[in-house]
This record gives C-alpha cells, sequence and structure tokens, in this order.
C-alpha cells in the first residue's frame, strides 16, 4: 500500500514537472514571436520623423558653429590683408612641391 501511495506521489510530482516545463516553454515562444512580430507602422513613422528632425536640428547647430568661424576668417582676412595673402601663397607652394 506504501509502495502503491509513493507511485501516485511521484506520478503526480512527474505531471506537475511537465506540465511546468510546457508552460515555460509556451512562455518562451511567445515571448520570442513578440519581439520577431512587426511593429506598427504608425510607430515607424514617428520613429523616422523623430530621428530626422534630431539630425536636422543637429546639422543646424554644426552650420551656426562653421558660420561663426568663416565670419571670423573673414574678419581676420579683412584686418590683416597681408598675413592672409602670405598664408595662401604657403599653401599654394606647399601644394606645387
Amino acid at each position: 500500500m506504501i509502495v502503491a501511495a509513493l507511485g501516485v506521489l511521484l506520478l503526480i510530482i512527474l505531471i506537475v514537472i511537465i506540465v511546468l516545463i510546457r508552460r515555460r516553454r509556451k512562455l518562451k515562444k511567445a515571448a520570442e514571436s513578440a519581439a520577431n512580430a512587426p511593429e506598427p507602422v504608425g510607430l515607424d513613422l514617428q520613429r523616422d520623423l523623430e530621428a530626422r528632425k534630431r539630425m536636422l536640428m543637429e546639422g543646424a547647430e554644426l552650420s551656426k558653429q562653421e558660420n561663426a568661424i568663416t565670419d571670423e576668417m573673414k574678419d581676420f582676412a579683412r584686418e590683416n590683408p597681408e598675413i592672409t595673402a602670405n598664408i595662401l601663397r604657403t599653401w599654394l607652394k606647399e601644394e606645387e612641391d
């Protein structure tokens, strides 16, 4: 009688283990399929728009910095034309060599 009770207990434990393993596999497959599922089109477009907006803003900031440097160079050339001419001559000579 004790052997039969132990057999039933082992059978119940085995069934519980099998059910738990199957449940984990199902959850894992569901998570993988959710991760691989395509996102709604609206979200992709919104992300693309936000990314392009950031790129344009960064480009605008860079152009502001470039414009400031260009303005400084122009001012230097106006105030010091001889130095600017010497720099240009040196660059041209370096290109010839």
